[in-house]
């Protein structure tokens, strides 16, 4: 009897219509991940009558869904003006719009309303489909948040938590992947700038803040017709070394809600590059620190609007 190993496969692709699961292409929809994790869960309803016995009931299964996590590296197609698909549809399923200029970027901009009547909320749902060597997980209509985390010297990672609808997982043997092969770069020579202060760091995170609403529905057959993006909360955190009040006055800036503007990138090659941006950070919180004897702060940030849906991009060039 075949038994399941420890190889593991993850494909996400964007959805036509949120909840209908769509079919990958083993060529185009895999994405190199780590930490892979499937997480069923039933609302296990129990039965918890008044009866002449201490002992419990079977319970009940009510309504289905699936949480799906992962990790994979800040990276693009290779080819400035080219969607690098899996990664695509995870961004856009987070709430973002896709906006590609042939041969010169994809950017990645929140968005509020939805792409078409086909979808609940912003962004666009994804189908992802899970490969344990042995076991298929196909679970539609992900939504999701995420986080980009980059430090010195290592490669930056999107870290990715979708809902979906849960159905069966079936037997399949592990599908013939072929991966993107540009190599994601590291995050040095990042040209880190905040409230023009070419802030000196080793960490920052990017947390688009998604709040997720369950669309429960009895006519649903897991009782749950999908998720929703409903509102969302940007921060960014940063731990720069202390710079001299007259050099750059966090705690000013702080007290008096200062905004600027931020940058920050990962690769320098053209079409291997990733611009994290937006106009308007302000700081939330600063604490002193201390990083091998070096004097830091530890800063966290809000991202507001400056008009509207701009609180921060990716762009990929």
């Amino acid at each position: 009897m075949a038994k399941v190993t420890q190889r593991t496969v993850i494909g996400i692709k964007v959805e036509t219509t949120q909840g209908t699961a769509v079919s990958f292409s083993p060529t185009t929809d895999y994405i190199l991940a780590s930490d892979v994790q499937v997480d069923p869960n039933p609302d296990m309803i129990l039965r918890d009558y008044q009866r002449a016995t201490l002992s419990a009931m079977s319970s009940l299964v009510g309504k289905r869904w699936v949480q799906v996590s992962f990790k994979t590296p800040v990276k693009t197609s290779g080819v400035a003006g080219t969607a690098y698909a899996p990664l695509s549809a995870a961004l856009q399923a987070c709430g973002l719009l896709e906006t590609v200029t042939g041969g010169t970027s994809c950017v990645y901009a929140p968005t509020s309303v939805p792409v078409s009547a086909n979808f609940y909320g912003a962004g666009k749902s994804c189908t992802i489909n899970v490969v344990y060597d042995g076991i298929s997980w196909t679970i539609a209509g992900c939504m999701g948040d995420c986080k980009l985390s980059a430090e010195a010297g290592k490669p930056a990672m999107y870290e990715f938590t979708f809902k979906g609808i849960y159905a069966e997982p079936v037997d399949a043997s592990m599908p013939g992947i072929t991966y993107l092969s540009a190599v994601e770069p590291t995050f040095i020579n990042g040209a880190v700038t905040v409230q023009a202060l070419s802030a000196v760091l080793t960490k920052v995170e990017l947390a688009f803040g998604n709040t997720l609403a369950q669309r429960d529905s009895a006519s649903a057959a897991a009782g749950i017709l999908g998720f929703q993006i409903v509102d969302r909360r940007a921060t960014l955190s940063f731990d720069p070394e202390m710079e001299t009040v007259a050099t750059h006055n966090f705690l000013n800036k702080l007290m008096a809600g200062t905004e600027g503007s931020f940058t920050f990138q990962v690769g320098s090659t053209a079409g291997q590059i990733t611009t994290i941006a937006g106009p308007k950070l302000q700081y939330k919180d600063t604490k002193p620190g201390d990083r091998g004897g070096l004097r830091i702060y530890q800063v966290d940030c809000l991202l507001n609007q400056s008009s509207a849906d701009d609180e921060y991009s990716i762009s990929q060039t």
